[in-house]
């Protein structure tokens, strides 16, 4: 296809149902919370800033490399996640959705449960919700092992880390062809790695490795036809252990051509009876009529104000377990969430609002709050910026706005520690200092085009540097 072509086939990409997305959805699945929470932007301007963008990156503008921060897992290890611009994520997010149906449809049996391809057309979102299909990936394994089936879990050891960039691009031309879409993402995907494989960013990114990891679908399904899938989590049944042994050194063989390996740490194998994983559901809050007002839910999927206490409970009596890739992240998309709500809540003129619910209880809980500012104070030493930033973003969303004094004043007092470390990143320290989020259009645009780092310089210093 010649350059003009390509660049006329450009009019054609879903760029705004990649804005919407990528602020409404994907953004919720960042490793680290956005400076700024936008509710409402020009469509319009917005729409054409990313066609140009995506027009110069067509004529070859190589992307710089994004802001990368360490996320710890809850083994210690820590992964590298990428944050780049909110412009490059909308780009990103164009590419995948005009790509996506035609990758989920070839790729995704029933049997894979995670990152499927959204089909309700009610629903505006890339992906099915995924709380709701770790549960069915749990229910299945349960029904499966009561029903007496012998049990062998494995995952890949450095998933997304080791998928081969350049087989993955093979992957992609060959169910899509070399349409402008396939070829912008990759080369964003190149630009957004900080180094092998495909980089960790957000829903979109998952949803694609999801995809490729079809590959070794079909290198389970050569020996042990009879498995479920979540993201890298294989669960495969058999009638006895002597079957599923075979069957994983088989596995282990054509994996390594893939330069993929299974995580020796993690692969069990046993009787149904052996397997024992509980899973608790998340309620999610509802709009009431309590004490004569209105506590208002606006948006789906926001927690209660009770369970969004407990698992920040949980974080400040175990951050190292807690404060994770996973749950942090978590955390993070449900307080963004929350967020979100009270604000449209409040321009409806609703009274309360499960985040205002939240502020009163967590403020009154002399236990947390003594955790929570002790833990705030000891990440002035500098060596855990993402948890220091998880932290900063819980007191920017929840303890910003708490009518008890004392309370105020100890937590101001330890994010002024952190403010003024100097073993303490400049990310950081923009966290601690507090965020601006007052932005016309024009101003949003400009920000949104900033990596991470000089977006919080920006936002912190009330203007547009």
């Amino acid at each position: 296809m010649t350059a003009n072509r390509r660049l006329t086939a450009l009019d054609g990409l879903p760029v705004q149902l990649g804005i919407r997305l990528a602020f409404d959805v994907v953004s919720y699945s960042n490793a680290l919370p956005p400076w700024v929470d936008p509710l409402v932007i020009d469509y319009g301007e917005r729409e054409q800033a990313i066609v140009r963008r995506l027009r110069d990156l067509s004529r070859g503008l190589v992307v710089p490399k994004p802001f990368s921060i360490p996320v710890p897992k809850r083994s210690g290890q820590l992964k590298i996640w990428s944050q780049p611009s909110v412009n490059e994520q909308i780009m990103l997010q164009t590419c995948v959705s005009a790509l996506a149906p035609a990758l989920a449809a070839g790729c995704l049996d029933p049997r894979v449960h995670s990152y499927r391809y959204n089909r309700d057309p009610d629903l505006l979102a890339l992906i099915e919700p995924q709380l709701l299909a770790w549960a069915r990936f749990q229910g299945a394994t349960d029904a499966r092992c009561r029903a007496g089936d012998c049990l062998l879990q494995i995952d890949l050891h450095d998933a997304f880390g080791s998928i081969d960039r350049a087989r993955f691009a093979q992957f992609v031309f060959a169910r899509i062809g070399p349409s402008p879409a396939a070829h912008l993402l990759m080369s964003l995907i190149n630009s957004f790695s900080p180094g092998p494989g495909i980089p960790l960013i957000n829903d979109a990114v998952f949803f694609l490795g999801n995809c490729y990891l079809g590959e070794v679908d079909k290198i389970v399904a050569r020996y042990a036809g009879d498995y479920i899938r979540f993201v890298d989590d294989y669960r495969i049944f058999g009638s006895s252990t002597g079957a599923l042994e075979a069957a994983l050194i088989q596995i282990n063989r054509d994996l390594a051509e893939l330069g993929l390996l299974t995580n020796i740490a993690k692969t069990k194998l046993g009787s149904g009876e052996d397997y024992l994983n509980a899973t608790r559901g998340t309620k999610t809050a509802k709009t009431s009529d309590e004490n004569g007002y209105i506590s208002a839910v606006v948006l789906s999927d926001v927690p209660t104000p009770e369970v969004m206490a407990g698992l920040l409970n949980k974080v400040v009596r175990d951050p190292d377990a807690q404060l994770t890739e996973g749950m942090g992240r978590y955390i993070v998309g449900l307080l963004r969430r929350m967020l979100s709500n009270e604000v449209i809540a409040r321009d409806s003129a609703y009274m309360s609002s499960p985040l205002a619910e939240l502020r009163e209880l967590l403020s009154e809980d002399g236990n947390f709050m003594d955790l929570f500012t002790s833990l705030l104070r000891s990440y002035a030493n500098g060596d855990q910026d993402c948890r220091a930033i998880w932290l900063l973003y819980v007191k920017h969303a929840c303890l910003s706005q708490i009518d008890n004094k004392r309370v105020q004043a100890n937590v101001n007092e330890a994010a002024h520690a952190i403010a003024i470390a100097s073993a303490v990143s400049a990310t950081v320290k923009n966290w601690a200092r507090g965020v601006c989020s007052s932005f016309t259009d024009d101003q949003l645009g400009a920000l949104h085009d900033l990596d991470y780092a000089r977006q919080g310089a920006s936002c912190c210093g009330g203007r547009l540097a």
